[in-house]
This record gives structure tokens, C-alpha cells and sequence, in this order.
């Protein structure tokens, strides 16, 4: 179900930019996702997704260094008519996602 809030009335926490990249791959169901990292909070992070699955659903942060266990994430907001062109000129529509809450009570993302 969609909020009627908008922007930092739907965030749960105050967020950091975000700058640099994430070492790993964004996967939703088996499949790799285009991302590119805005900012962050303790339990999750802003992000450009191409394609963005949809609000409730969940994608997994997989690390290049095996030895790190994934990260798995709700989708929780998407922003309508805030996306941005890719490098291969796709569009990457800006969304919102969480850590699930198995792993939000014991990762601090900042």
C-alpha cells in the first residue's frame, strides 16, 4: 500500500549521502538490479534502482568478499517522478529500502 506522505515525512530515520560504491551486487529474485547509492541511515539506504521492484518486496545485497553474509531489504518507498538516467541510459527510479527486521536489530548501516 502506498503512503500519502512524501519525502522526509516517510522516512523512519534521518539519512546520510552516500558516497562511493557498494562492493557487491543488488539481486531481486535471482536477477541483478542497476543501482547507484544516494544516501544512508542506520537500517537503510537510498537508492536509484533499474528495473525497482515493487513497495514489499525484497532484494538482497551480495558482497564481492564471500566472507560478509548478504543484506536483505524491503522495498518501502518509491518516489514517483524522481528518476535519473543511468550509464547505459536507463532509468533508475529513486526509491527507499530497509533492512529486514531479522537483520535491522543487530547491522548499523552507518
Amino acid at each position: 500500500m502506498k503512503s500519502s506522505l512524501r519525502g522526509k515525512d516517510r522516512r523512519t530515520e534521518n539519512r546520510c549521502a552516500f558516497i562511493g560504491d557498494i562492493p557487491g551486487r543488488l539481486v531481486h529474485q535471482s536477477n541483478e538490479l542497476k543501482f547507484l547509492a544516494v544516501d544512508v541511515s542506520r537500517k537503510g539506504l537510498g537508492i536509484h534502482l533499474d528495473p525497482c521492484p515493487a513497495e514489499g518486496e525484497e532484494v538482497t545485497v551480495e558482497f564481492k568478499n564471500k566472507a560478509r553474509r548478504p543484506l536483505r531489504f524491503t522495498v518501502k518507498h518509491i518516489y514517483e517522478g524522481a528518476s535519473v538516467k543511468g550509464k547505459d541510459d536507463s532509468e533508475m527510479q529513486r526509491c527507499g529500502i530497509e533492512l529486514i527486521p531479522g537483520q535491522a536489530s543487530d547491522i548499523d548501516l552507518l
